[in-house]
């Protein structure tokens, strides 16, 4: 639950207005516990996105100090709402919890949800296929 509410802050704030949602102190005692101690759980923030800094060598070999979100583009937009939707397959099928109890993806604000379509309009635009004179 902790790695998708960390996923969850970044896609909620897509204008970044709150910087502490994109850097995670590794060692910090509650994240630990609830993630960071976790097999896989540093390798699957950093699949999603997340860039290592430093070393927590304390904690063990290639653990790194901080992980830091840097990046708001539409390709790690896209690692990120995989990463989500991996995560919440994982808990209902392999962990057996109930699907409904498990937060909502966040809702894209009205000028993102612009952005978005406009960027889908431009793809197309550029990738339509030529119509045959006749």
């Amino acid at each position: 639950l902790t790695l998708l509410r960390v996923l969850d802050n970044i896609l909620s704030d897509p204008q970044r207005s709150n910087a502490k949602t994109r850097k995670i102190k590794v060692d910090n005692a509650v994240f630990w516990k609830r993630a960071g101690e976790w097999d896989g759980s540093i390798e699957f923030l950093v699949a999603c996105g997340f860039s290592s800094i430093g070393s927590a060598s304390h904690l063990g070999l290639g653990i790194p100090q901080y992980l830091k979100f840097e990046c708001e583009d539409n390709l790690r937009r896209e690692h990120l709402l995989h990463g989500r939707e991996c995560l919440v397959r994982f808990a209902v099928e392999s962990l057996g919890i109930d699907g409904k109890i498990l937060p909502q993806l966040p809702a894209q604000s009205p000028k993102r949800k612009l952005l978005d379509k406009e960027l889908k309009g431009s793809e197309k635009n550029n990738h339509s296929t030529p119509v045959a004179d006749g």
